[in-house]
C-alpha cells in the first residue's frame, strides 16, 4: 500500500524482523511528518538511513539502515529533529556495534525536544547496548526543555563540527556529503571544525551512564536551566562510577581531539585556535558523581556561571575522583554559582584547576546568602583535592569565597590553595545580606589538617572587611600562609590571618605561620596581620615579613598572640618602618613569661654607596681668605654672605658649578639718573635696535640704604674704622 502526501511518498508494510511482541506496522518516510522531522539524505546509497514511524507505542521513530563498517554504524540525514513528547531511537543491529556516527547535511539546525537514544534487539527482544552515539550538525544543535538522551552504556558526543576524523585519517563529513563517503572501520579520533561552527544550546537534561563521557563541542555552548550528568540518574541518585563531562567552544577551523574512555581529559584543543564562549545560567549544572567522582572539563574564551549554576565533581565512595579543569580567557562566577570538587568517603576528592589567561572574577551571593565560589572539600576520610588558579587578574568580592576545607566531622586532610596572578589579586567587601567577609582560605573543622595557602602576584589588595586566612576550627592543625607580591595593601578592616586552636604538634612543621615577601607593605584603617592561637597549650604562629617599606597606620596591628600559651614570633626585615602611635606590633602570651618575640631588623642603605672621592691634597683653608678683608664690628655690625645654587668651588683653582653661566647681552641705554642696578634684581632689557653704551667693568661695591649690595665702576674711598692711616687687624 502506498500513498502520496504533499509531494512525499511513504509505504506501509509489516516488518517482522523488528517484532516486539509480534509483527508491527511501520512507515519508511522521505518527507516531513507532523510528529518529528527526520529526513534521510540518501548519500549512503543503498545503505541509506531509514525511518520507521510510530513504533513502540506509537510515539517513537525507529532509525534503521545505515552503513556498517566493522564496529561502526554510519547514518546520514538531511534533517534530524525530535518533537516534544516523542522519541527517536537508533537501532543497533548487534552487540558488535561500538559507535553509531550520525551526520546532518542540510542547512538547518537540529532540535531535540523529545528523547534521542539507542536500543538493540536480540532474539526478538530489546537488549542492552554499549554503543557510543556521535551527532554532528555544523548549523547548530538545540536540546529543548524536555530534550533528553537515553543510552544504555555508551558515551554521547554532540558537536557542530563539520566532520568526524578517524584514527586512519579519514573523515565522515557533514559539510561535503556529495563526495562519495570513504567510510572507515577505525575509531573516532577527533572533531574537525570549519570556520563558522554553529552553537549548542541545552535547556533540558542529558545523562550518560557510569564511567562514560558526555561531550558538547561547538561554537558557543549555552546551558539555560540545562542539566548534564555522568554517573547519576536524572534525579542525581548514585548509580555507580562517575563519568566525565567535556564542554568546549571553538570559533575557528581546527580539530578537537576526543578521548572518551580514559583517565585523561576528554577534549584536547589545538594551540592558537580561537575559542568561543561557554555559559551556565538559570540554575544550570554539570555533575559527575558516583563511587569515583570522575571529571569535568570546560574550555572556552569566556566561561560564565550565573544564577546559582554549578559544576560539581563528587566522590561518593573509595575510588579517587579526578576533579575539574576550567580553561578560558575569562572565568566569571556570580549570583551564588559554584564550582566544587569534593569527597564524601575515603576516595580522593580530585583537584580543581582554573587557568584563565586574562581574569577570574568570583562575586556575590544568591538570595539565600549562599556564596559564589570555587571549592575543594572533604566530608569523609578521604583527602580533599588541591585548588589551583593561574590567571592575570583575580577578583573576589561581595561575599564570594575561594576555599579548600575539611568540613565538620571529617577526618580527611584539606587541600592546598595556590594562586598565581601576574597582574593583581583583589579581595574586597562583604555579603550585602549577612555581612560575611569575602575570603581566600584554607580551613579544617574536623580532625584532619588544613592545607596551606600561597599567593604569588604583582599586587595584593585586601580591603573593606575581606580576609585571606588559614585556620583550624577543629582538632587538626592549620596550614601556613605565604604571600609573595611586589606590593601589598590592606585597607579598611582587611585581614591576613592564621588562626589555630589545635594543640597537635607536628615535628619539623609550624602551623598558622604567615610569611610575607614584598617591596612595600601598607596596612591602613584598622587592618591586621594576625596569627592567633586559642586553647590550652596551643602555641601561637609566627609572622615573618621581608619588605623594603612597611607602614602600619590608623589603628592597624601586627600580632602573633596566644590566649593560653606561648606567643609566637614577629620578625620584620625592612629598610623603612613607619608605625602610627595608635598601631601596634605584639607577640603576647598567656602571661608575661610566655610572651613571644618581636624582632625588627633595619636593613639600612650601605653608607659607602654614593660617596664622592675627595682630592688627596689637603687645602689650607687660611690661604683661601684675604687677610685684609673683614667686617666691621662697631655699631650694628655688618656681614658678608655668598648665595647661589652653584655653591662654592672646592678650591680657588677649581671651576665653578656648571649652573653658573656667562652670557653676553645687548643692553638698552640706561638713563643717567637711573639708580645702579642691584645684583639680586638685575634683569637685562634686550634690544637689538638701540646703540649700546660701552660696558664698564665693576671694580667695587657699596651697600645702599635698603641693605642691598650694588656693584659700581668707581668705588668711593673707604676710611677704615678707628684710623685714617692703617687698616684694622682682622686676624682675630
Amino acid at each position: 500500500m502506498s500513498q502520496s502526501w504533499k509531494g512525499c511518498s511513504w509505504q506501509l508494510r509489516l516488518v517482522s524482523s523488528l517484532a516486539i511482541g509480534g509483527a508491527i506496522a511501520s512507515s519508511t518516510v522521505d518527507c516531513v511528518f507532523a510528529q518529528s522531522v527526520i529526513i534521510p539524505d540518501h548519500t549512503l546509497g543503498k545503505e541509506s538511513s531509514r525511518v520507521l514511524q510510530n513504533q513502540l507505542g506509537g510515539s517513537t521513530e525507529v532509525l534503521t539502515g545505515g552503513a556498517i563498517r566493522g564496529n561502526n554504524l554510519f547514518h546520514s540525514f538531511l534533517e534530524l529533529n525530535v518533537k516534544e513528547g516523542r522519541s527517536a531511537f537508533f537501532l543497533s543491529p548487534n552487540s558488535n556495534i561500538q559507535n553509531i556516527v550520525v551526520r546532518v547535511t542540510g542547512s538547518n539546525l537540529s532540535k531535540i525536544e523529545g528523547n534521542l537514544g539507542i536500543f538493540q534487539m536480540s532474539n526478538g527482544t530489546s537488549a542492552f547496548s554499549n554503543a557510543n552515539l556521535f551527532l554532528i550538525n555544523p548549523n547548530g544543535i538545540i536540546f529543548g526543555p524536555k530534550g533528553t538522551v537515553s543510552l544504555d552504556g555508551g558515551s554521547f558526543v554532540a558537536s557542530t563540527a563539520s566532520s568526524i576524523k578517524f584514527t586512519d585519517g579519514t573523515l565522515f563529513s557533514a559539510s561535503a556529503p556529495k563526495t562519495a563517503p570513504l567510510l572507515t572501520v577505525s575509531v573516532p579520533l577527533g572533531l574537525q571544525f570549519g570556520p563558522t561552527p554553529g552553537d549548542i544550546i541545552v535547556q533540558g537534561g542529558l545523562a550518560v551512564q557510569p564511567g562514560k563521557t558526555l561531550a558538547l563541542v561547538g561554537g558557543n555552548v549555552t546551558l539555560n536551566d540545562g542539566r548534564l550528568r555522568a554517573g547519576s540518574d536524572s534525579q542525581g541518585n548514585q548509580i555507580g562510577l562517575g563519568g566525565q563531562i567535556g564542554l568546549g567552544g571553538i570559533l575557528g577551523a581546527g580539530t578537537v581531539g576526543l578521548n572518551l574512555d580514559s583517565n585523561s581529559l576528554p577534549l584536547s584543543f589545538p594551540n592558537g585556535v580561537q575559542l568561543a564562549d561557554v555559559s551556565f545560567s538559570n540554575g544550570s549544572e554539570a555533575v559527575v558523581n558516583g563511587e569515583g567522582g570522575g571529571s569535568i572539563q570546560v574550555q572556552g574564551r569566556r566561561v560564565t556561571l550565573t544564577d546559582r549554576s554549578s559544576l560539581v565533581a563528587q566522590t561518593l565512595g573509595n575510588i579517587n575522583g579526578r576533579g575539574i579543569s576550567i580553561q578560558a580567557e575569562q572565568l566569571i562566577i556570580k549570583d551564588g554559582s559554584q564550582v566544587t570538587s569534593s569527597t564524601l568517603r575515603a576516595g580522593f576528592g580530585g583537584n580543581l584547576t582554573v587557568t584563565a589567561s586574562d581574569s577570574v572574577e568570583v562575586s556575590g551571593t544568591d538570595a539565600n546568602d549562599s556564596p559564589s565560589g570555587l571549592f575543594a572539600r572533604t566530608s569523609g576520610t578521604g583527602m580533599a583535592g588541591n585548588l589551583t588558579i593561574n590567571t592575570g587578574k583575580l577578583i573576589v568580592q561581595d561575599g564570594a569565597i575561594i576555599s579548600t576545607n575539611a568540613q565538620m566531622g571529617s577526618q580527611g586532610q584539606g587541600g592546598t590553595l595556590n594562586v598565581t596572578a601576574s597582574d593583581f589579586v583583589k579581595v574586597s567587601g562583604t555579603s550585602s545580606i549577612s555581612g560575611q567577609p569575602t575570603s581566600l582560605s584554607t580551613q579544617t573543622r574536623g580532625s584532619g589538617d588544613a592545607g596551606s595557602l600561597a599567593i604569588n602576584t604583582g599586587q595584593l589588595t585586601v580591603q573593606d572587611g575581606a580576609q585571606v586566612t588559614v585556620e583550624s576550627l577543629g582538632t587538626g592543625t592549620a596550614g601556613n600562609l605565604a604571600v609573595n607580591a611586589r606590593s601589598i595593601r590592606l585597607d579598611n578592616n582587611a585581614e591576613l590571618s592564621a588562626n589555630t586552636q589545635s594543640a597537635k604538634v607536628v615535628p619539623n612543621r609550624e602551623q598558622a605561620t604567615i610569611n610575607i615577601n614584598s617591596r612595600d607593605l601598607i596596612i591602613r584603617r584598622g587592618s591586621n596581620i594576625i596569627t592567633n592561637a586559642t586553647g590550652e597549650n596551643v602555641i601561637g604562629g609566627n609572622i615573618n615579613i621581608d619588605t623594603d617599606v612597611l607602614a602600619a597606620v590608623e589603628k592597624s596591628t601586627i600580632s602573633a598572640n596566644s590566649t593560653d600559651a606561648r606567643g609566637g614570633r614577629v620578625i620584620i626585615n625592612t629598610q623603612g618602618l613607619f608605625i602610627s602611635p595608635d598601631s601596634t606590633i605584639t607577640a603576647k602570651g598567656a602571661n608575661p613569661q610566655l610572651n613571644g618575640i618581636v624582632q625588627i631588623n633595619r636593613l639600612d642603605t650601605d653608607p659607602s654607596r654614593g660617596l664622592v672621592t675627595l682630592p688627596v691634597e689637603v687645602i689650607d683653608a687660611t690661604r683661601l681668605v684675604d687677610q685684609n678683608f673683614c667686617a666691621a664690628t662697631a655699631g650694628t655690625g655688618s656681614s658678608f654672605t655668598i648665595t647661589g645654587r652653584g655653591g662654592l668651588p672646592p678650591s680657588p683653582d677649581s671651576p665653578l658649578s656648571s649652573d653658573i653661566v656667562w652670557e653676553d647681552w645687548e643692553l638698552t641705554t640706561v638713563p643717567q639718573n637711573h639708580r645702579p642696578t642691584t645684583a639680586r634684581n638685575f634683569k637685562p632689557i634686550i634690544s637689538k635696535r638701540a646703540t649700546p653704551e660701552p660696558i664698564v667693568e665693576a671694580t667695587g661695591w657699596v651697600v645702599n640704604e635698603k641693605g642691598e649690595i650694588e656693584l659700581i665702576a668707581n668705588p668711593p674711598t673707604v676710611t677704615p674704622l678707628g684710623s685714617t692711616l692703617n687698616p684694622p687687624s682682622c686676624h682675630t
